[in-house]
């Protein structure tokens, strides 16, 4: 007797149990559509929020990617002309020699501190030493025509020491 109360008890506690799971079952159920309804509420205001952070996004995006080739551009550029108008002056001085115009009292400009100012050095003392030689080489051909000159009326008077003696 003493099992059959128990069980009877268990029976009960299990009735009682499933009738308290059938009650939140049932106030589950009824408590659905509220979620639904809010969560969907919540979905149609966030739409609008989301699709404005993409475009902001994509916006910047966008924005930062012109500056990079603006930038790019600008650099590209500022490189090519610090480098191109270096590299013409040099290029023209050469040119000036080469063609026989040359003022050899031009120098480049030697103040930039990188390669192109370390080739203008170098060509100025080029040139420096160029104009050295050529001075030196007008300097000596001065003096070599002025011996020219002195031999030439030596000759002219020993000639005419000479036919003077032969007549006599």
């Amino acid at each position: 007797q003493a099992k059959i109360l128990n069980l009877v008890a268990e029976r009960e506690a299990c009735v009682a149990l499933a009738h308290q799971h059938d009650t939140i079952a049932c106030d589950l159920l009824d408590f659905m559509p509220s979620i639904e309804e809010k969560t969907d509420g919540l979905l149609d205001e966030m739409v609008p929020v989301i699709a404005q952070t993409k475009f902001i996004s994509q916006s910047t995006i966008l924005g930062v990617i012109v500056v990079a080739v603006l930038v790019a551009v600008g650099s590209g550029i500022y490189v090519t002309r610090s480098i191109m108008r270096p590299l013409q002056a040099v290029v023209h001085g050469l040119r000036d020699i080469a063609e026989g115009e040359g003022d050899l009292t031009r120098r480049l400009d030697e103040n930039r501190h990188d390669e192109l100012g370390e080739l203008a050095r170098w060509f100025n003392t080029f040139v420096s030493k160029l104009q050295g030689i050529i001075e030196r080489l007008a300097s000596n051909s001065t003096a070599l025509k002025r011996s020219s000159e002195a031999v030439s009326e030596t000759s002219a008077e020993l000639a005419g020491v000479a036919d003077e003696t032969k007549q006599r």
